[in-house]
């Protein structure tokens, strides 16, 4: 292997792994784009975040999102957020996608680096590396509009690339970033560092478990309480109800956990056509911490393994997967090589298959006159609408998709664009049927085509 970091371009090498990267995020770019021009794109949780960065680059860290009535780093205390929102001011949604695919590409890069590093033969890195670019996690999170979970990835596989190189500033330094990318990604981040000091890379550990306790203690005692007037970390939510032997029991309990299970491991156990030799490693233990609290959070979002949840299982689900097949020889049979190569085809059909049934439904039968319904509402006025026009209308203080979860009062000249002809489900029909039924006489009618409405507002409106 070429000595050296992660790489220039001038080492053909490099180049072609490099070239791996950027055609993903190419690909996956211009899908999600696309995605968002169909109108495919949902307000929770795109345009929850389009308006929360809008709102970071003009009004400043604590300005409150008009979705949740808090800051936007609230949402699970993800200070990576700060480094999207110039991004977004740049680039609109269109870089923030881009960004996003790029970040989840960069896993390959590290993929081959580390597994060479660690002996594995460039074919077999480079299929280590193709299974991580169709892993169902990282092409499903990448479709499910944007998630600043996604950063956690080249982080933490930049962490591991740094531990195992005994680079223990650096390790530091990219676990406290890895730790801040979401409240819930400091366990993680400490098994990690327990994992270095298992595989004798003390020093770059104990930095790695060291960085991750400064991480939970400013999210629990700083970031949280100043972002939320009070709130604290809660590493597992589910337990404030009920106990751990009741959460386990109902999680064993229930198909979707095998089903969640299976999604994740058998990508990974299909490579035993290659030859096993050190499954058992302590890689696995920080992925399983990340499975487990999706587990015991108890919640389907949680338990989905397209969902950003998951995302930062999927470095360690790789470098078990790495040291497993790290003894196997430089030289295997041709056939069986093709055999494996085989694997990572099948599974982007397999992932394509359901992000189609998920990712790309049906358009709305009167997209042509919600198109021009949203042409109508002005750039600065305060708005509500439905969780599939939300992204085309997030840029502006006041956006607001109806829930159950959180009734603003909004003032005199709000704009209210309703689809009554179509919902994607996002938006509960009773929650729709009340505030249609709620606007007559408060508003005037600006657009009315096809079942989309347009109203402006004569007097304040409590959703």
């Amino acid at each position: 292997m070429t000595e050296g970091g992660i790489g220039s371009l001038l080492v053909p090498e490099r180049l072609q792994i490099w070239a791996w990267v950027l055609a993903y995020t190419a690909i996956m770019g211009t899908v999600t784009v696309l995605r968002y021009h169909l109108w495919l794109a949902n307000g929770w949780d795109l345009g929850l975040y389009q308006q929360g960065l809008w709102m970071i680059w003009h009004r400043g860290f604590f300005a409150p999102s008009s979705y949740t009535g808090q800051s936007i780093l609230a949402r699970g205390g993800s200070l990576a957020l700060l480094l999207f929102a110039p991004l977004y001011a740049i680039g609109g949604v269109g870089l923030l996608l881009v960004a996003q695919a790029f970040c989840l590409g960069l896993g390959y890069l590290f993929v081959r680096r580390i597994a060479e590093f660690m002996g594995v033969h460039p074919s077999v890195a480079h299929l280590l590396g193709l299974i991580y670019l169709t892993f169902p996690t990282v092409v499903g999170v990448n479709l499910a509009d944007f998630h600043p979970d996604v950063l956690a990835v080249p982080v933490l596989f930049a962490v591991i690339w740094a531990g195992l190189r005994d680079r223990w500033i650096w390790a530091a330094v990219l676990a406290l970033v890895a730790a801040l990318v979401r409240d819930t990604a400091t366990l993680p981040t400490l098994a990690l560092g327990a994992v270095l000091i298992f595989q004798r890379h003390s020093w770059s550990g104990l930095a790695v478990m060291a960085a991750a306790a400064v991480a939970f203690a400013l999210d629990a005692h700083v970031v949280m309480p100043a972002l939320t007037h009070g709130a604290t970390v809660q590493i597992v939510p589910g337990l404030a109800a009920t106990t751990v032997p009741a959460l386990l029991a109902r999680i064993a309990g229930q198909l979707r956990t095998y089903e969640y299970l299976g999604v994740l491991v058998i990508p990974l156990v299909a490579l035993v056509a290659l030859g096993w030799r050190r499954v058992l490693n302590p890689w696995w233990i920080p992925a399983l911490f990340v499975v487990g609290l999706n587990l015991l959070t108890a919640k389907g979002a949680t338990t989905d393994p397209f969902d950003q949840f998951t995302v930062a299982a999927v470095p360690f689900l790789l470098m078990g997967t790495v040291v497993a097949v790290s003894s196997l020889p430089s030289r295997m049979p041709r056939v069986r090589r093709q055999l494996v190569m085989v694997l990572p085809l099948v599974l982007l059909l397999v992932v394509l298959y359901h992000e189609k049934h998920v990712a790309f439904g049906p358009q709305p039968p009167n997209l042509v006159q919600v198109e021009a319904a949203a042409l109508l509402v002005p750039g600065s006025a305060p708005v509500v609408t439905q969780n599939f026009v939300a992204p085309h209308l997030a840029d502006r203080a006041v956006e607001v998709v109806p829930s159950q979860a959180y009734h603003p009062v909004l003032p005199t000249g709000t704009y209210v664009l309703l689809d009554t002809a179509y919902s994607t489900g996002s938006t509960r029909k009773s929650l729709l049927v009340a505030l249609e039924r709620a606007l007559p006489g408060k508003g005037k009618v600006v657009f009315n085509q096809s079942g989309v409405e347009v109203i402006r507002t004569t007097t304040p409106i409590h959703l």
